[in-house]
């Protein structure tokens, strides 16, 4: 796919991204805080089946035929050797706080980004993406993004959990 071509699509995700997730930004953004991919680690009570976030997760990453039990292997996998565990990570956290009500603008560009860089041929979740790989150089930019965001540093209206 062409350079113009890549963008063009970039850009569309987004904007679909920012519709779809316009009805979860809560009223009074202020009253939401971030979580880590850490916390939803240690917390799968908040995220997983039977949770309203659970049926979005799944459709926002197309998780169909998965089950919690196999993200939060994703989850605890360590990402040394493969970023595509760093940037699902990332990724996920982000979208579950969109869900819960906590999404800004200057999320949902990146989000779109990371989402659709994991569904590309050879960069799903345990595809084997190095860190010294073109496509991670690619990448890194969107996860720093989505890692600010999730620790309440990249939207005024998104501060962190306490």
């Amino acid at each position: 796919m062409n350079t113009q071509k890549k963008t063009l699509v970039l850009l569309v995700l987004a904007l679909l991204l920012v519709a779809l997730s316009s009805a979860s930004v809560s009223a009074n953004p202020i009253e939401c805080c971030t979580v880590t991919p850490g916390y939803l680690k240690n917390h799968p009570g908040v995220w997983g089946e039977g949770t309203t976030a659970w049926s979005k997760l799944v459709i926002a990453f197309k998780l169909q035929g998965y089950t919690p039990e196999d993200v939060m292997e994703w989850l605890q996998q360590p990402t040394r050797g493969d970023k595509t565990y760093t940037l699902f990570r990332a990724a996920f956290a982000a979208k579950f706080n969109v869900i819960n009500g906590c999404g800004c603008e200057e999320v949902y560009a990146p989000l779109g980004q990371a989402r659709y860089w994991l569904e590309q041929e050879g960069q799903g979740v345990g595809d084997g993406v190095k860190a010294s790989s073109g496509a991670w150089k690619e990448a890194e930019p969107w996860y720093w993004e989505l890692d600010d965001y999730n620790n309440g540093k990249l939207c005024a209206c998104a501060p962190a959990c306490d």
